[in-house]
């Protein structure tokens, strides 16, 4: 009898452990060519068949829990759309771009000192109605986070693009960072192809940004460059790497647009490369300052 910590005298095969879905297929099997011996084999096949019983049971399970949240919330149902997207609304929770790469696509929930799972997804779980509800209101999309990864992927930039459809024409909080493993030794002119797609998303609603974080290496930077419209509504301004040391030989330019924002926080880039309109600013947070360029601030 073969326990989960047991493996095969056959074919040195180990079975899955019985706590979680088993992953099929026993290691390879020397008597038999590198494949696997008969009785493994039939292991293999029937943890196939597990595997698949038990997501269809997970998948039953889910729908059964939507339904009693969709017969134990009869409020929602009766409200007209507008007023319920608007009672969504008020209970969005304040979020807070972390400035840590590695949790921006997550939101700080100012109240419990922790990140959270985006609002608008923790909302369209419930049930139906409650799905239809939260995806019909621009309110809960309109903060979208992005994360460059070393590997890129299409359902990557469908599901931005989806999200963004669905924050319709609101102003936008965007915030672009990259997990720990896509450094600037791997965000490069070489795997462009892999992360730039984002960034031209990023770009091609840079009108509606109202707050913009980039926590990027700064070969990103040469890239972020908006759509070409000359409006911007831009408020809130966040640019450079906390945890850097290195001042930034980029700076940060939107073609056609000089953005006026009433906030600025810059780590390692140089003020004189942030092409900006100085005259609303009324708080300014620098990391590293010159002398000259504290005259330039107070200008």
């Amino acid at each position: 009898m073969l326990t989960p910590s047991q493996s095969c005298s056959t074919c040195g095969g180990r079975p899955n452990s019985y706590a979680s879905p088993p992953k099929p297929g026993p290691g390879p099997c020397e008597l038999m060519e590198g494949g696997p011996c008969a009785l493994c084999q039939e292991l293999e096949n029937f943890d196939r068949g597990y595997h698949a019983i038990l997501q269809g049971l997970a998948e039953q399970r889910r729908n059964i829990l939507q339904r009693i949240n969709e017969s134990h919330d009869p409020f929602i149902q009766r409200l007209p759309l507008e007023l319920a997207s608007q009672i969504f609304a008020f209970c969005l929770p304040r979020q807070i771009f972390d400035p840590d790469p590695v949790c921006i696509s997550l939101f700080w929930d100012h109240s419990k000192k922790s990140n959270t799972q985006p609002f608008n997804i923790v909302l369209g779980s419930i049930c139906w109605s409650w799905r239809r509800i939260a995806w019909s209101t621009p309110n809960l999309w309109s903060t979208l986070p992005i994360r460059l990864h070393r590997w890129g992927t299409q359902n990557r930039l469908d599901l931005t693009l989806e999200w963004l459809s669905r924050s319709a024409q609101t102003p936008l909080d965007v915030a672009v960072g990259c997990t720990a493993s896509a450094t600037s030794e791997e965000l490069t002119e070489e795997n462009i192809g892999l992360w730039k797609p984002l960034i031209d998303i990023v770009n091609g609603c840079s009108s509606r940004w109202r707050t913009f974080v980039a926590v990027v290496p700064d070969v990103v930077y040469s890239y972020i460059v908006g759509n070409g419209e000359p409006t911007s509504i831009l408020e809130c301004l966040i640019v450079g790497d906390p945890y850097s040391h290195r001042r930034f030989p980029l700076g940060f330019s939107l073609t056609n647009a000089l953005p006026m924002p009433s906030e600025l926080v810059s780590s390692t880039m140089l003020l004189r490369l942030i092409n900006i309109g100085w005259s609303n600013l009324t708080s300014v947070k620098i990391k590293v300052l010159y002398v000259n360029e504290c005259l330039v601030i107070l200008q």
